[in-house]
């Protein structure tokens, strides 16, 4: 919403309760994004709003950060802090649908919550909230019902922040995998080397794979840069199919086209690249 108003002419300050903006994505992913708009918009991270006051002249946002806290005069403040279930205030746990701590209706992988003839998806359940995971659960929902034997069981669900540049990602993020001691190994294809990036004006850009260290199965990917959310579907697929970087390094990409870089990742990675300097290539005795 920042990058939305921001294109209709105002001044953006976004200020972040957490450590980054975009929590989930991996900071190298929203540093392109940082980095394409330092000069138009403020990024505040650590940063609490504790306090709005409305006079007529302008809303005084109170700021507290590690240094204390500052004044910020502004014509209107976007709050923006997320969402939560309204399980506990929708009445029905009252007909005995159990939920958790937070509100959320807990399900089994067939959508079905603790009275068998009611089934629950979307944003009431664990998981994203987002609009393709709640589809897929009411795909799931609606199959088990006419007596089809479905789980909803999903390897990966791609995320998109539709900002610009724009930043998605999906499966397991380089983050999570070192808070998980999970061994992994990334391989970056900047779009500086892509030559439809280069041809389109959009080398603020791109692409990663994260793969298991000792399968090379690939196990996430991020992509940042113009429409990046359009890559995923490959990306979600090898991921859904266990897919290596070996696979998709020898599934032809057309040329030149920005889905050539989920291509040029993995020949990154699997040693076989020759649009950079491959320093995995074996040298020839």
């Amino acid at each position: 919403m920042a990058t939305v108003y921001q294109s209709l002419g105002a001044k953006i300050t976004v200020a972040e309760l957490g450590e980054q903006i975009m929590t989930g994505a991996d900071k190298d992913l929203v540093r392109v994004f940082e980095q394409a708009n330092k000069d138009r918009m403020s990024f505040l991270t650590n940063t609490q709003v504790t306090d709005i006051e409305a006079t007529p002249e302008a809303l005084n946002v109170t700021l507290k950060d590690k240094d204390g806290e500052r004044q910020l005069a502004v014509d209107a403040v976007l709050v923006a802090v997320g969402r939560s279930p309204n399980g506990k205030t929708a009445g029905i746990a009252d007909i005995g649908v159990k939920l958790d701590e937070r509100g959320f209706v807990l399900t089994d992988d067939k959508c079905q919550t603790s009275v068998p003839n009611i089934y629950a998806i979307g944003d009431v359940t664990h998981g994203p909230m987002l609009a393709h995971k709640a589809s897929h659960q009411g795909h799931t929902a609606a199959e088990v019902i006419a007596g089809h034997k479905v789980d909803f069981q999903p390897l990966a669900i791609p995320s998109i922040a539709y900002t610009f540049p724009e930043v998605a990602w999906v499966g397991l993020t380089e983050t999570e995998a070192k808070k998980q001691d999970i061994p992994v190994k990334t391989a970056i294809f900047p779009w500086t080397a892509s030559g439809r990036a280069i041809a389109s004006g959009v080398t603020q850009g791109k692409t990663k794979l994260i793969y298991d260290e000792a399968t090379e199965r690939i196990l996430g990917a991020g992509v940042v840069g113009s429409h990046a959310g359009e890559l995923l579907g490959e990306l979600t697929l090898a991921i859904e199919l266990g897919a290596t970087l070996e696979d998709i390094a020898l599934t032809i990409h057309a040329h030149p086209s920005l889905h050539e870089t989920v291509g040029l990742a993995a020949e990154l990675g699997a040693g076989t690249i020759t649009d950079m300097p491959n320093k995995k290539a074996k040298k020839v005795k």
